[in-house]
């Protein structure tokens, strides 16, 4: 009852059930949805921890997962040659960039970052177009964009799988499947579907880390981390945020000892690092006159002893069995940063983040800067739970940046991470966090600035969802209220496809607009 009247507060339940939505009083109420989430989350602290029992089986889940596939394909394939009516130069861009390097066989750029083009979507739409030379330009931009998209509905199942097994992983996948801001983003072509894929990677990657701690599970992790660079626009928040959560997470482990000289150089280099290529100090900073003191030369032969030392101690961490997890932090870390450094500290992006800079000639570190991030932040947080502004080619303009039954299970997991945390699902948050940070940093705002929260959300939503079915069945239940159960939510889930559907297709993408 108390999901049922937090979430009928939220404005985008109108699109739904308008005739219903009409009805209730205290409807588009932020302050009474407020309050509401506060009980939600009290009673979500009431109620008991549970396990979550027996989980589904290999063959189960399998099934329930080649359905999801077949549903979410379903969504982003739906009449793929055809544009969108909002179609526009912006959308246009990558195909005909990526038409010229087939035509011409000229990969030359390709790695270079540049407008709208990023190197996973183009490798993607190159390949489709070898396989299927005859197709058409939007056949391969919605094919292209579709099976990035996929391939993160896939991701999160094994992501929502490390952190509460089979069952959890369904629903995260289940969840991205209708979800509507990444169809919308397949839809209108821009290629932001290699974020969502990335994101979603990096993440498993890192959920991992808290069962296996292997170098090369860390190694894996760090080369997940650094080709979060390769994907989409905003990517810059995120690499330090992987690498530096991580270390704070190990950091904290009481049984991996005190960290070493090199692990504490690292942190803090590789720190300074990240705060320079994302603006973090303002215009004619010290690290700008150290560098033009030192000039390259003497930088790289720094950096070149100091991976040789490196080296050396995570041998001899490892032979020694002492302080190990860090040393493997070590190494995924610099590996992370050594992938993304063309792109993380290419001149370009850095000058495009200072051009979209809250503060002129101020980095973001400044209490200027904080203040005025600070003040944003409700904006976004109202743009993706509550209602939206969006260019017309790009997203409704009317709408929330998640639809309504996204928004419940998304309300739900953050009761319950509220009522009952575990160090999991406050990383979850996190990351959430991090991939909205382009949104509330930068004076330019748009739908593509949130590509990177999905992941994480829906995460969150499918907590919400497995912990409320766990206690559900903590009884034991007789089998016919466990169907009765699945059946709700095969429902619900129904209702939701159906809903995204006419939503992205019929109500917005067939519709012209100016």
């Amino acid at each position: 009852v108390a999901l049922a009247l937090v979430t009928l507060t939220f404005t985008n339940f109108r699109w739904l059930l308008p005739s219903v939505a009409r009805l209730i009083p205290y409807q588009e109420s932020l302050k009474t949805s407020f309050f509401l989430f506060v009980f939600l989350a009290w009673f979500a602290y009431l109620l008991p921890r549970v396990q979550g029992g027996v989980d589904l089986s290999t063959k189960a889940a399998l099934f329930w997962l080649s359905t999801i596939l077949g549903l979410g394909a379903y969504l982003r394939f739906y009449q793929p040659s055809m544009p969108m009516a909002n179609y526009t130069a912006d959308s246009a861009f990558n195909i005909a960039h990526v038409r010229h390097i087939v035509d011409l066989m000229n990969y030359q750029g390709v790695f270079a970052p540049s407008y709208g083009n990023w190197p996973l979507w183009q490798f993607a739409a190159i390949s489709l177009w070898h396989f299927l030379p005859d197709a058409s330009s939007l056949l391969i931009q919605r094919l292209s964009g579709g099976l990035l998209d996929l391939g993160a509905v896939w991701m999160l199942y094994f992501a929502g799988k490390e952190i509460g097994g089979r069952r959890m992983g369904l629903f995260a996948a289940a969840l991205a499947a209708v979800s509507k801001p990444l169809i919308v983003k397949v839809v209108t072509g821009f290629g932001y579907s290699a974020m969502t894929f990335g994101m979603s990677l990096a993440l498993f990657c890192t959920l991992r880390l808290f069962r296996k701690k292997g170098i090369w599970d860390f190694l894996i992790w760090g080369a997940s981390v650094g080709f979060l660079a390769y994907t989409c626009t905003p990517f810059q928040p995120l690499i330090p945020f992987f690498i530096l959560s991580t270390f704070v997470w190990l950091f904290f482990q009481k049984d991996h000892g005190w960290p070493g000289f090199p692990v504490w150089i690292s942190f803090l280099g590789l720190l300074l690092y990240f705060l320079y290529c994302n603006n973090g100090f303002s215009s004619n900073n010290w690290i700008d006159l150290l560098l033009a003191k030192l000039g390259p030369n003497i930088i790289k032969a720094v950096l070149g002893a100091f991976f040789i030392y490196g080296i050396f101690y995570i041998i001899r961490a490892r032979r020694e069995n002492q302080n190990v997890p860090m040393a493997h932090w070590m190494a995924g870390a610099w590996l992370g940063a050594f992938i993304s450094f063309p792109f993380l500290a290419n001149g370009e992006m850095l000058s495009r983040i200072k051009m979209h800079a809250l503060v002129s000639g101020s980095g973001f570190l400044s209490w200027p800067y904080l203040s005025e991030s600070l003040q944003r932040m409700a904006n976004t947080l109202q743009t993706l739970f509550w209602i939206g502004g969006d260019r017309s080619d790009m997203a409704m303009s009317a709408d929330a940046y998640f639809s309504y039954p996204e928004v419940i299970m998304i309300a739900l997991g953050l009761a319950f991470c509220l009522g009952k945390p575990n160090l999991k699902i406050v990383f979850l948050v996190l990351a959430a966090i991090a991939g909205s940070a382009a949104h509330f940093f930068s004076s330019e705002t748009h739908s593509g600035r949130l590509i990177a929260c999905p992941p994480p959300f829906l995460l969150l939503g499918a907590y919400g969802l497995n912990e409320l079915i766990s206690l559900s069945f903590s009884g034991g239940g007789r089998r016919v209220f466990r169907f009765f159960v699945w059946i709700l939510l095969l429902c619900f889930w129904g209702w939701s496809a159906q809903g995204v559907f006419s939503r992205v297709y019929t109500q917005w993408a067939e519709k012209p607009v100016g």
